[in-house]
C-alpha cells in the first residue's frame, strides 16, 4: 500500500523527516453528522467538537452550541455565551458534565435526556475580570475530579487552577437562568482559584498553548507555551510572584504578591518556535530509542515522575521524549518526527491508544493522528516493545511498555479542511476478529463528520532491511536544548496522597451505564436544577452568596440506574419500637371529592420520639469556631493537635415547656448555655517581662559570638591578603637597592685597592672593610623601611577592622530597634488580645444566664427575647450543620415545632449530603418529624421549592415499616395527602406535575 511508508529505527535520537510527494493517500470512510459551515477555530489548541462515549458537542455561530446524543440522535442548543466558543470539553468518558470557553467567560452545563427530548442546564458561570485586558481560551478538566478543572488564558496568569466547591458565587442576574456566577481576578489572590505565574520566561511571550495532566498522579501537569518550552507544574507546593519573578514569603507583602503552582522543571522544546500541543503517553512507562529484543530496562521501580510525553511545535516537529525522573535528571530526546517542507503543516494532533486484543501480554499500540486544513491526515504510530523491570528485594519483576521511536507511518485525504478534530477507539463491527477502529471526529469547512480509520487501513508495513530507508524519507540531526531545573525534582518527591475532597467513586461510577428506564418520567419541572442563591448555603453575613456546593460531582458520579440500586434501606441508629406513640386520626387518602379545608395537626417533635432514651441532662458539647466563612487552612499532620477542653460550650437540653402553660411558644430550651469551669485564658505583665528579657538575653548572646567571629574573620584575612605579601615586597626591594648594591660598590673599590696583596691580607681588609657597611645597612633598613612599612601596614589593617566592627555594630543596634519596635507592637497586641478575651468572657456569662438576664431586663420585651433565643437556636443550628453533625442540627430545629425552623434547617443544609448518599445523615424519626413540619406549611409559596425537594427526597428513603415510625406514618401521611391536594386546588397549574408525583409517592409510603 502506497499510503503506508516505514520509518526507520536508529541506536540513537534522530530526526526523521517525511516526505509526501509522490504518495497516494487513502481516502478513509466517512460519515456526516451534520452541515456546519465553520471557520478555523481564533485559538489554535482549542477545540470547536467534544465528544465521549454518549454525545457530541460542537461550536456553532453566535456562542451557541450544539449537543447531540450519540444513540438517538435527540440534539439541544445551549445559549449563554456572547462572543463565539473557542473550546468544548466533556469531563470523562460517560459523564453528562459539560464545560465551554468563550473569551469572556467559561460555563458548566449538565446535559441530560428525558423521552423524546434532550435537555440542558447550567451549573456555573466563571466571568473574566473586567478590569483584564486578557481572554480566557480552554478548559481542561481533572482526570477523575468533577470539581477541579483548570482555565488557560492571557494575562498576568497563563493559567488558573479552579475548584469549585470553594468559590464564592452570587445568583446569576439573566433573566430565566439561576445558576452560580464567580467572578476570576486576574491579579487577586481568589478562593478556590491557584495561578500559573512564569518566572523563567525564554522571550517576552511565554503565553499558555495547552495543558495535559499526568496519568500517574493529581499533582503534576505539563504546560506548552509560546517561549518554546514545556513546564512541568506541581499544584501541592505553591509558590509567591510579584511582576513575574519569584519572592521570599517571609520578607515580602503577600498582599500585592500572586501565588501560584511550583514549576519544577523547564524543558527547552525549540529555540525559535512555540510549543502547540504536548501529550503523556499514558500506555507507556518508559522511553529509549534502541531496540532490544527480549531485553530489560534501565529504569528502577518508582523512578519516574511521569510517564514519557510527546510535544509538537508550531513548525510541525513531533518530539518523543523520555519521562520526568524522581532523581531530577531531565527528560531526553529519544526520536523526532516532521513533515517535509513541501508539506502543508498540520494545525491539529492528537493521541489514540489503541485497546489491546488479546489476554497475553502484548506492547501497546498508539497512533498520533495529525490533520491540517488542506484536508491531510497522518497516522503515526508509535514503536513500542514489552521490557522488564528486574526484581528488587520484596518486589517481583514486572514487565512494562517501552516506546522506542516512530515505526510506520499512514497517509489519508479527506475532500475538505479540517479545523478541528477529537478521537475515539471504537471495536471494528465489520471484522469477524477482534479489531479497533480509529474514529476521527471533524469540524470541517462545510459538515461536522466522522472519519473512520479501520485495522486494515492501518496496518503496518512490511520491514525494511537493515540501514534500508524507504523513499521519501530522510534522517537529520536533532537540535539539543539544555532542560532548566526550577527545583530539584527530589526535593519535591514527598508521598502522594489524595485530595481530602475526592470521591474514588467517580470512576466506577461512570462505567454503570445510564439505567434501564424503570423511573418515573422526568419533566422540565422535575428535573433538579442548582439552587437559587436563597437556597444555597451562604456564608454568614453575605446575603445570596456562599460557596459553589458539590453539584458537579454528585451530577457526574450517580447514574439514573445506581440512584434505584443504591436506594438506602431506612436503619435507626436508637431502638424505638417500645416507646408509646399517639394513634393518629384516619383519613380516607383515596377520596376522590375536593380535599376538606386544612386542618392544622398537632407537629410531632423529635423529643417525643427520642425522649424515653436521651437523658434530660445529656449534655450536648459543641466547640467554638470562629466566624470566618473561608476554608480553613490544612495543617500538618504531625503537629500535635492543643486540647480543646478549656474552649468548649456545654449545651444542656431541658424538657420542653407545656404549650397550654405557655401560649406563647419560645425556642427549645435545649440551647441555654453554660460556660465551662476552665480558668479564663491571659498573660500576666511579669510574665511578658520575663519572655522579652530572655529573648533580648538570647538576641544578644548570638550577636556577640556573630561579631566576635568576624573581627577573626576580618583579621585573618587583612594579615594574609595585605600584611604578609606588602612585607614581602618590601624586604625584597630595600635589600635589593641597599645591601647589594652597597656591598657592590665596596667589594669592587676593596678589590681594586689590593689586587697586588697577599690574600691573607686581601681576606683581612674584606672581613674590615664590609662588616661596618653590612652592619650600618642593616641597621638602616631595619630603621628606615621595614619597622615604618610594619606600623604602617598594622596601622591601616586595624583601620579596616575598626570600620567594620562600628558598620557592623550600627547595623545590629538598628536591627535590635527594629527588633524591639516589634516587640512593644506584640506586647501592645497581646494586651488588646487579653482585653478582647475578657469581653468574651463577659459575653458568654451574659449568654449563660441569659432567660434570667432577659426577663429582668427592663429595656427589652418579650419579642425581643424571642427574637434573641431563635437568633441563638439557628447559630447553633448551623453550627452543627457545618460540623457534618446533621442529626443533633435537625432534631434542635424540629424541637421547636415551628416549620420556619424546620425550613431553615433545610436551607442551610445540602440535600444531596444529608440524603442521597448511601445511608442517610437522618434517623427514620427524624425525617418523619421533618415531613410533617414541612408539609403542614404548604399555604404559600415561600421556599415551596425546596420544601417539594425535601419532601421527595425523605419520601423516597423513608421506610414506612421501621418500627421506631410505624405508629405514626400513617397519620402523617395522610395529613400530608390533605395539604398536598389542597395545594393542587390553588396553586398554579405550572406546579401541579411537581404536586401530583409527589402525591403519587407520598400515597406509595401510605399504602406500603
Amino acid at each position: 500500500m502506497n499510503s503506508t511508508t516505514p520509518l526507520p529505527n536508529a541506536s540513537n535520537p534522530t530526526k526523521v523527516i517525511f516526505d509526501t510527494s509522490g504518495k497516494s493517500p487513502t481516502q478513509p470512510h466517512t460519515d456526516p453528522i451534520t452541515n456546519l459551515a465553520s471557520t478555523p477555530n481564533t485559538i489554535a489548541t482549542g477545540s470547536l467538537l467534544g465528544l465521549n462515549d454518549n454525545y457530541i458537542v460542537y461550536a456553532v455561530k453566535n456562542g451557541l452550541i450544539r449537543v447531540m446524543d450519540r444513540s438517538s440522535s435527540l440534539r439541544t442548543l445551549l445559549r449563554g455565551h456572547k462572543e463565539r466558543i473557542t473550546d468544548v470539553s466533556f469531563f470523562g468518558s460517560s459523564s453528562d458534565i459539560l464545560a465551554s470557553v468563550c473569551p469572556s467567560d467559561c460555563r458548566v452545563w449538565r446535559v441530560f435526556g428525558r423521552e423524546d427530548e434532550l435537555s440542558s442546564e447550567m451549573l456555573l458561570e466563571i466571568q473574566k475580570d473586567e478590569n483584564n485586558e486578557g481572554t480566557l481560551e480552554r478548559v481542561v478538566w481533572h482526570p477523575f475530579n468533577p470539581n477541579q478543572f483548570i482555565l488557560l488564558h492571557k494575562g498576568n496568569s497563563v493559567a488558573t487552577f479552579v475548584e469549585t466547591t470553594r468559590l464564592l458565587t452570587t445568583a446569576s442576574t439573566e433573566e430565566g437562568q439561576a445558576h452560580a456566577v464567580c467572578e476570576m481576578k486576574d491579579d487577586q489572590n481568589v478562593d478556590g482559584m491557584l495561578k500559573f505565574v512564569v518566572t523563567d520566561a525564554f522571550s517576552s511571550d511565554c503565553g499558555i498553548n495547552d495543558l495535559t495532566w499526568s496519568n500517574l498522579d493529581a499533582r503534576h501537569v505539563l504546560t506548552s507555551h509560546n517561549d518554546g518550552a514545556v513546564r512541568l507544574w506541581d499544584l501541592r507546593n505553591t509558590v509567591y510572584t510579584l511582576n513575574g519573578k519569584e519572592v521570599d514569603a517571609t520578607t515580602s507583602d503577600l498582599s500585592a504578591c500572586t501565588m501560584s503552582a511550583k514549576c519544577v522543571k523547564t524543558v527547552r522544546v525549540s529555540s525559535g518556535d512555540s510549543v502547540q500541543k504536548a501529550f503523556f503517553l499514558s500506555a507507556f512507562e518508559d522511553a529509549c530509542s534502541m531496540f532490544r529484543a527480549g531485553g530489560t530496562t534501565g529504569m528502577e521501580e518508582c523512578s519516574y515522575m511521569t510517564s514519557p510525553f510527546i510535544s509538537y511545535t508550531f513548525d510541525g516537529e513531533v518530539t518523543l521524549w523520555s519521562p520526568f525522573t524522581m532523581t531530577g535528571s531531565p527528560p531526553s530526546v529519544v526520536r523526532t518526527f516532521k513533515l517535509g517542507n513541501e508539506s502543508p503543516t498540520p494545525s491539529n494532533i492528537s493521541v489514540c491508544d489503541i485497546p489491546s486484543v488479546s489476554d497475553e501480554e502484548e506492547a501497546p499500540s498508539t497512533f498520533v493522528i495529525l490533520s491540517d486544513e488542506k484536508g491531510n491526515v497522518y497516522a503515526l504510530h508509535l514503536a513500542s516493545q514489552l521490557r522488564e523491570i528486574p526484581a528488587s528485594g520484596s518486589t517481583p519483576s514486572r514487565k512494562v511498555g517501552a516506546v522506542i521511536g516512530f515505526d510506520y507511518i499512514v497517509v489519508f485525504k479527506s475532500l475538505q479542511p479540517i479545523f478541528s478534530q477529537s478521537v475515539l477507539s471504537s471495536l471494528d463491527e465489520d471484522s469477524d476478529a477482534k479489531q479497533f477502529n480509529v474514529d476521527l471526529f471533524c469540524v470541517q469547512s462545510k459538515a461536522v463528520q466522522k472519519l473512520t480509520l479501520s485495522p486494515s487501513m492501518l496496518a503496518p508495513p512490511v520491514a525494511l532491511e537493515a540501514g534500508v530507508v524507504a523513499d521519501g524519507v530522510s534522517i537529520g540531526e536533532v537540535e539539543v536544548m539544555i532542560p532548566i531545573t526550577t527545583e530539584d525534582a527530589a526535593a519535591s518527591n514527598v508521598e502522594f496522597q489524595d485530595y481530602e475532597d475526592l470521591d474514588e467513586s467517580y470512576e466506577s461510577n461512570e462505567e454503570e451505564g445510564e439505567g434501564d428506564g424503570d423511573e418515573p418520567t422526568l419533566t422540565n419541572e422535575t428535573v433538579p436544577v442548582p439552587p437559587a442563591a436563597s437556597s444555597m448555603p451562604s456564608f454568614l453575613g453575605g446575603q445570596g452568596e456562599g460557596a459553589f456546593s458539590n453539584w458537579l460531582g454528585n451530577l457526574a458520579g450517580v447514574s439514573k440506574k445506581e440512584e434505584e440500586e443504591s436506594m438506602p434501606s431506612a436503619k435507626s441508629d436508637i431502638d424505638l419500637s417500645s416507646l408509646p406513640l399517639p394513634e393518629a386520626p384516619k383519613i380516607d387518602v383515596r377520596a376522590t371529592s375536593a380535599p376538606p379545608k386544612q386542618q392544622k395537626s398537632e407537629l410531632l417533635s423529635p423529643m417525643q420520639i427520642l425522649g424515653m432514651n436521651v437523658k434530660k441532662a445529656d449534655e450536648i458539647v459543641a466547640p467554638i469556631r470562629a466566624g470566618s466563612n473561608k476554608r480553613p487552612p490544612k495543617q500538618s499532620e504531625k503537629k500535635s493537635k492543643p486540647s480543646n477542653e478549656d474552649k468548649k460550650i456545654k449545651i444542656l437540653k431541658r424538657e420542653e415547656p407545656s404549650t397550654a402553660a405557655n401560649p406563647n411558644p419560645t425556642p427549645s430550651p435545649a440551647m441555654e448555655t453554660k460556660v465551662s469551669s476552665a480558668p479564663a485564658v491571659g498573660v500576666t505583665k511579669e510574665e511578658i517581662e520575663e519572655i522579652v528579657k530572655k529573648s533580648i538575653a538570647s538576641h544578644f548572646q548570638k550577636h556577640e559570638s556573630f561579631v566576635t567571629g568576624q573581627i577573626q574573620k576580618a583579621v585573618r584575612y587583612e594579615v594574609q591578603s595585605g600584611l604578609v605579601p606588602s612585607l614581602n615586597k618590601t624586604v625584597s626591594q630595600t635589600l635589593e637597592q641597599t645591601i647589594s648594591k652597597t656591598m657592590k660598590t665596596n667589594v669592587s673599590k676593596t678589590v681594586q685597592d689590593t689586587l697586588t696583596t697577599n690574600s691573607e691580607k686581601l681576606a683581612s681588609s674584606l672581613t674590615n672593610s664590609l662588616q661596618e657597611p653590612i652592619v650600618n645597612s642593616f641597621h638602616s633598613t631595619m630603621k628606615d623601611v621595614i619597622v615604618p612599612a610594619y606600623e604602617n601596614g598594622t596601622r591601616q589593617m586595624f583601620e579596616q577592622i575598626s570600620t567594620a566592627v562600628e558598620t557592623g555594630l550600627a547595623a545590629k543596634a538598628k536591627e535590635q530597634d527594629e527588633t524591639m519596635k516589634m516587640m512593644d507592637g506584640m506586647v501592645k497586641r497581646m494586651d488588646a488580645m487579653g482585653k478582647t478575651i475578657e469581653v468574651l468572657i463577659k459575653a458568654v456569662a451574659q449568654l449563660q444566664t441569659g432567660p434570667t438576664s432577659a426577663a429582668n431586663s427592663p429595656t427589652k420585651s418579650p419579642e425581643q427575647v424571642a427574637a434573641e433565643k431563635m437568633d441563638q437556636l439557628k447559630r447553633a443550628i448551623v453550627q452543627l450543620l457545618r460540623a457534618g453533625d446533621f442529626e443533633k442540627g435537625f432534631t434542635q430545629a424540629l424541637s421547636v415545632s415551628n416549620s420556619a425552623m424546620a425550613l431553615f434547617a433545610c436551607q442551610q443544609s445540602d440535600l444531596s449530603m444529608v440524603l442521597e448518599g448511601d445511608v442517610p445523615k437522618l434517623s427514620q424519626p427524624i425525617m418523619l418529624c421533618l415531613m410533617q413540619q414541612l408539609g403542614a406549611d404548604l399555604s404559600t409559596n415561600e421556599e415551596l421549592a425546596v420544601k417539594l425537594a425535601w419532601l421527595q427526597s425523605m419520601a423516597l428513603v423513608l421506610n414506612p415499616q421501621d418500627p421506631s415510625i410505624a405508629k405514626h406514618i400513617q397519620g402523617v401521611v395522610q395529613q400530608l395527602v390533605v395539604n398536598l391536594q389542597t395545594k393542587m386546588a390553588e396553586s398554579d397549574p405550572a406546579l401541579r406535575r411537581h404536586l401530583q408525583m409527589l402525591l403519587q409517592v407520598i400515597r406509595g409510603i401510605g399504602n406500603s
